[in-house]
């Protein structure tokens, strides 16, 4: 039954027509690019809980018991430790308990007969204090997850900037497919009057022989643009999918009835700030900056001492020695100064030199981005100027073939002759087609780098019908 459903729910959508909007929706829900990235930002998120888990709160336990020997002494220790952020810092309580007779070499793991409670704590200082590997370790891969996001909003307008170039490659070679059959269907037609002339000693047979040439040329443009339809129908069904992800194939009953324009107006200048400001590759160097001044932080603060200060106090419970039973409270302190400090200078110049390399890297990215931008906004002026010439080269040529006809019908003109002038309106026709195509393509490619494609969708008249 789910077969059955299935394989009616295709053939519905392969007898409606193919639109943007169709389309983007498909890639938007089911393109496996897009859904392998979602997975990778997931992924990104476990890796952020899985680095906050240095500060999980720690429970350790400890035993040891004496089977055989001279000494009878057992130990247990239960310690509850409790990492906290500030000042890379930790608290800490437990219950010791050594009991029987220890060796002289194990004295201080000897406790008050009911064990010893304890509560403690450490602080760092200078080094390891404000800065250290686990905080940044935590807000690098917080960047990273942030990273992963952007990555997928590229990843997304790659693909549909790539699927609509593909829609439009197809769009074009349909419309081109169906003039080329509308210039063969007149060559058929007049081949049958042609023949019905020459039977009725009308016309020599000269006329249907050269027209049979005229169809056969016309069978293989028709051949051709077969083929090439075919193969952009084959590449434009990788984007177009259905909810189990399968590819949805794509014929001629899936051509809109016209071609739609994704024109719009631009401002160059004002288009070029905002392409900088919503770059994808841009926001991801920055990120990568901070992560680097993260890790610059930690390289300077490998040049300072390393000071740790340590407090802790405990009481023991029960019969023992009467120094057990009072409550003992201690501080200690650690330190260690490295003198040359050669592994935090050296880390510092690696970093500061990646810095650098990244601002090189954007510096190159934004002159990119103002040049494909100029270029592009050259090519739609290119090809706006060669349509609307091309649309006009059509209407004109059409007249021309009106007026043939009527010559040809009145005996001032002939079948060669008005054949050529068939070629000529349908060559126009053809490069319309082409021209409004890669206009149209120029445009996608101009929105892609402004990251807009998706406001090419919104709709406009309340939510009745997409812009385009």
């Amino acid at each position: 039954m789910r077969f059955l459903i299935l394989l009616l729910l295709n053939f519905s959508i392969q007898a409606q027509e193919l639109t943007h909007r169709a389309l983007y929706d498909s890639i938007n829900r089911y393109h496996p690019k897009l859904l392998e990235n979602l997975l990778q930002i997931s992924e990104s998120e476990g890796k952020v809980q899985e680095n906050k888990g240095e500060f999980d709160t720690k429970i350790s336990v400890k035993n040891s018991s004496r089977t055989s020997g001279y000494y009878t002494g057992d130990y247990n220790e239960a310690i509850v430790t409790q990492p906290i952020g500030a000042l890379n810092s930790q608290i800490y309580t437990g219950y010791k308990k050594g009991t029987n007779t220890l060796p002289v070499y194990e004295q201080q793991y000897l406790t008050g007969q009911d064990g010893r409670y304890l509560i403690g704590g450490e602080i760092n200082l200078f080094r390891n204090s404000e800065i250290y590997k686990n905080s940044v370790t935590v807000l690098n891969s917080k960047m990273d997850l942030e990273k992963s996001k952007i990555l997928y909003n590229l990843i997304r307008i790659d693909v549909l900037q790539n699927a609509m170039s593909k829609y439009w490659d197809w769009l074009a070679k349909g419309k081109k497919l169906e003039s080329y059959r509308t210039l063969l269907h007149l060559a058929e037609k007049r081949q049958q009057a042609l023949e019905t002339q020459i039977s009725h000693g009308d016309l020599p047979k000269f006329y249907a022989i050269e027209n049979r040439q005229y169809m056969l040329q016309r069978q293989n443009q028709v051949q051709d643009a077969q083929n090439q339809f075919a193969i952009a129908s084959y590449e434009l069904s990788l984007y177009f999918r259905n909810a189990d992800g399968e590819i949805i194939p794509i014929n001629e009953n899936n051509l809109p009835s016209d071609m739609p324009n994704v024109f719009q107006t631009i401002t160059f200048e004002q288009n070029f700030e905002y392409a900088k400001k919503v770059n994808p590759s841009l926001k991801m160097f920055q990120i990568a900056k901070k992560q680097l001044e993260n890790e610059l932080k930690i390289a300077k603060a490998q040049q300072l001492p390393k000071a740790s200060l340590s407090g802790e106090m405990y009481q023991d419970k029960g019969e023992r020695t009467a120094d057990r039973q009072k409550a003992v409270a201690k501080v200690g302190i650690n330190f260690e100064m490295p003198l040359q400090r050669r592994k935090g200078k050296g880390n510092e110049v690696q970093i500061e030199s990646k810095k650098k390399q990244i601002t090189q890297k954007e510096i190159l990215l934004e002159n990119t981005i103002f040049v494909n931008l100029q270029s592009i906004k050259n090519t739609i002026d290119s090809y706006t100027t060669m349509w609307h010439n091309a649309e006009e080269e059509f209407k004109i040529a059409s007249k021309l073939v009106e007026f043939e006809k009527e010559s040809v019908k009145h005996g001032n003109s002939n079948f060669f002759t008005l054949n050529l002038r068939e070629q000529s309106q349908f060559h126009a026709r053809v490069k319309s087609i082409e021209f409004h195509a890669q206009l149209n393509k120029a445009y996608i490619d101009y929105f892609a780098i402004l990251m807009a494609l998706d406001d090419l969708f919104k709709r406009s008249d309340g939510g009745t019908s997409p812009v385009f």
